[in-house]
């Protein structure tokens, strides 16, 4: 037998396995789950917080952060530049 999990693994943030070590839950990491992931400024709610505390910026946005706006350069008014 090994020594028991730390803090329970700080319940609900993960689970005890074998009563040795934590299987943390998604979005927690650490010994006994007791640190949550977090992304820079939430991403600035322009898009999703990974696992790895990443951003995935929504379409239109991209930057560390997500707060950086997509701007198309002269609205893209011709249909040879494009669609915006």
């Amino acid at each position: 037998t090994g020594v028991p999990c730390p803090y329970n693994c700080n319940s609900p943030n993960g689970q005890c396995k074998n009563n040795e070590r934590c299987e943390c839950n998604s979005g927690y990491f650490g010994n006994g789950c007791t640190y949550e992931m977090k992304c820079k400024s939430d991403c600035n709610g322009n898009g999703d917080c990974q696992v790895d505390a990443t951003c995935k910026c929504h379409p239109g946005y991209f930057g560390e952060a997500c707060s950086i706006k997509v701007e198309c350069p002269g609205d893209c008014t011709s249909t040879e530049r494009g669609t915006c």
